[in-house]
């Protein structure tokens, strides 16, 4: 079993990347505010492609985390 945590994202389980991906909700905000000092008239397509991205990364590593956890479960109680 991987763990929770660990520097390298490859290695954690999906707790641990959920974890991680919950952590870069205040990065994706505080982009999103400083996007139009930088991106130009590019920024709101910008803004629009970074929080679809997190959302569907918080979503799909929520899933497999809760998938994770049932399969261990399980496991724990066929043990």
């Amino acid at each position: 079993m991987k763990k929770d945590k660990d520097i390298i994202y490859w290695k954690t389980n999906y707790k641990g990347k959920f974890r991680r991906t919950l952590w870069f909700i205040p990065i994706v905000v505080i982009l999103c505010f400083l996007t139009p000092l930088f991106m130009g008239s590019f920024w709101f397509v910008y803004d629009i492609i970074l929080v679809a991205v997190l959302i569907w990364q918080l979503i799909y590593t929520y899933k497999k985390m809760k998938t994770e956890e049932n399969i261990d479960m399980d496991d724990n109680n066929a043990n």
